[in-house]
């Protein structure tokens, strides 16, 4: 990946069968249907711990677990699957690399090289037709296809999972293919996620000496935390890709959305993430908490982490004077 990547805002030209992505109807039939999985099974466990907190009451157990929990597998999607993997933006021994890819499992957004392939191409492609989830544009059947807010907004956020054409891993993630480690946590996918759910309802069970304990901790630290993972995260995507401010003109729509900095564990910060795609460190003011930095920093300190990539003021301040700085206009999702 280089250090900067531009892509221009035109639709693109390129044929509908292109390399980008695996247009078939069977692969699209089985996507569709983990889609389903991986997006109602967190809904309706949420809506079960809601509707016994409301019978029963909330537990602070219950929000140890969600909080312990959510920490542990955003963690995992932000620090391993987006900065290290998907950016090369740090090293570590490899049984760091791999804890750390199992934590990023269980978030339950698909297998690692899925994650890391399809991330390489929203930022090749960002917000063209070929964006995986680009609030602007999308692949239909017929060819690429402008969207409206409402639908550009209800794409990126979910509806991509369902529509958007397989992406090409052999394309985009030819480095992960030959990592063993990666590709053994890739092919036990399941078996991390249920992982991520066994936890909890481990600790809830035995910290109350109960089944209702375990059944507790298997929602609001399994279903529960999937759920607000998985929707605080798609942000990035949606609303990041919308709302903010854009101190560097990425070529792109991305920004730097302050309401989702703290949740996504610095992710948010498109705009900034988008100009230094490969810099470990991406709240770049104090204003702009980046805990996923905290915790590389802290690995760093530890000898847990190396070689350590971060944008220095000196390139934050040149790609600054080269760019149309977009927060001066109206936030209001248009292409500008």
């Amino acid at each position: 990946m280089t250090d900067v990547l531009h892509v221009s805002p035109a639709v693109s030209t390129k044929p509908f069968r292109s390399p980008v992505i695996v247009a078939d109807a069977r692969i699209m039939r089985s996507k569709r249907r983990l889609a389903l999985l991986t997006i109602w099974i967190p809904t309706l466990g949420t809506a079960l711990a809601v509707a016994l907190a409301v019978q029963f009451g909330l537990r602070g157990l219950d929000m140890a677990l969600l909080i312990g929990m959510y920490t542990l597998t955003m963690m995992g999607l932000e620090v391993s699957f987006h900065r290290q993997l998907s950016h090369n933006a740090f090293d570590s021994p490899r049984w760091v690399r791999a804890a750390l890819a199992i934590c990023g499992s269980m978030a339950m957004q698909g297998g690692v090289l899925y994650w890391v392939a399809t991330h390489r191409r929203h930022h090749i492609h960002s917000d063209t037709p070929e964006d995986p989830h680009s609030p602007y544009y999308r692949l239909s059947s017929s060819g690429p296809q402008k969207l409206g807010w409402l639908q550009g907004l209800w794409h990126a956020q979910l509806g991509n999972m369902y529509t958007d054409h397989a992406t090409n891993v052999t394309v985009f993630a030819k480095d992960m293919l030959k990592d063993p480690v990666i590709g053994a946590i890739n092919r036990r996918y399941w078996h991390c996620v249920a992982l991520g759910l066994l936890i909890p309802t481990v600790i809830g069970g035995l910290a109350d000496m109960s089944l209702y304990g375990a059944l507790t901790g298997l929602l609001w630290g399994g279903l529960v935390r999937i759920f607000l993972v998985h929707h605080v995260y798609f942000a990035n995507g949606s609303f990041s890709h919308m709302y903010g401010g854009k101190p560097f003109d990425n070529g792109d729509c991305s920004a730097n959305n302050m309401w989702f900095g703290l949740p996504t564990f610095g992710s948010a910060y498109q705009n900034n993430h988008h100009a230094f795609p490969t810099s470990a460190l991406i709240g770049f003011k104090w204003w702009q908490p980046d805990i996923g930095h905290m915790f590389i920093r802290a690995f760093e300190c530890v000898g847990l982490a190396s070689n350590v990539k971060r944008a220095t003021p000196q390139q934050i301040a040149a790609k600054q004077a080269q760019s149309t700085t977009a927060s001066n206009h109206p936030n209001t999702g248009d292409r500008s």
